[in-house]
């Protein structure tokens, strides 16, 4: 019995002693970690620790929409890129130019130009960053408004007669599944003028058919309520009522196979170019 005592207390040191191991072995990973980070934001030029920091504020401070964030994150990536500085005083009048001449002669993935809204985008969230280091860090830095943008096209409205309408409406084979989906989608855009991102991030539990009414969660998080056709209701109505899952989003991904697919079903929501294919 003495034996078992002594084992016993060999036994609990031993698990005590294992346990300050592992906690010292968590506290130098977290170490590791953090010197790790140093270590890489050291790495980075002036420029782009300005550009961390002005997301970081966009994200905590001005309540900014993750996906406006990521936005940005792109946008300026190319300008620091096409800038060719390191330092934020070197944005001067001349890496301006060098700016606009890349954005320019830019050519997309299938060989297109960019166009001068996307152009101008870009050139807009450098002066929104830049005013954000005079505000917000005193920093000296090239006036915002010095930055002019490109001239744009004249736009020309192309404008559908009734029977074009009907006939872009009824394109869908409301005999499948994908074509209701379809159907409900071209009916939910002309009933109330959502924003792509807006009508994909919807989800069923949002629609409420007997009122007509949606709850959409906007820019900036805010929400408002959006009123739709009856002729929209009925394409909706029609296109839940052919659903066999469970899913939480209102638009998915091959719908005819999701019956196995347990909720939420996150990843089947239907991807912004899969919107734009209809």
């Amino acid at each position: 019995m003495p034996n078992l005592t002594v084992l016993d207390g060999k036994l609990l040191v031993a698990e005590h002693a294992t346990g300050r191991i592992e906690g010292e072995q968590s506290a130098q990973l977290c170490i590791t970690q953090v010197l790790q980070s140093m270590v890489c934001s050291a790495r980075l030029t002036d420029l782009q620790n300005a550009i961390h920091r002005y997301l970081s504020f966009l994200a905590s401070e001005a309540n900014v929409s993750p996906l406006t964030v990521e936005n940005y994150r792109q946008n300026l990536r190319f300008v620091a890129d096409a800038l060719s500085v390191n330092d934020i005083i070197g944005i001067d009048k001349s890496a301006i130019r060098r700016l606009k001449q890349k954005l320019h002669a830019h050519r997309t993935a299938q060989g297109r130009s960019l166009s001068t809204g996307t152009k101008n985008l870009r050139l807009k969230n450098l002066r929104s960053f830049l005013r954000y280091l005079i505000q917000e860090e005193g920093r000296d830095v090239l006036p915002p408004d010095s930055i002019r943008l490109f001239k744009k096209d004249e736009r020309t409205v192309k404008v559908l007669d009734g029977s074009q309408l009907e006939a872009l409406l009824n394109a869908p084979d409301q005999t499948t599944r994908l074509g209701l989906r379809d159907s409900a989608i071209l009916e939910l855009f002309f009933s109330t003028g959502l924003r792509l991102a807006e009508l994909r991030s919807l989800n069923r539990e949002q629609i409420n058919l007997k009122t007509r009414e949606i709850s959409v969660r906007g820019k900036r998080g805010k929400v408002r309520v959006v009123f739709i056709s009856d002729r929209a209701a009925d394409a909706l109505r029609a296109y839940l009522q052919s659903r066999v899952d469970h899913c939480t989003p209102l638009f998915v991904r091959k719908p005819h196979q999701l019956q196995n697919v347990l909720p939420p079903g996150e990843e089947f929501r239907l991807s912004p170019q899969g919107i734009r294919d209809v």
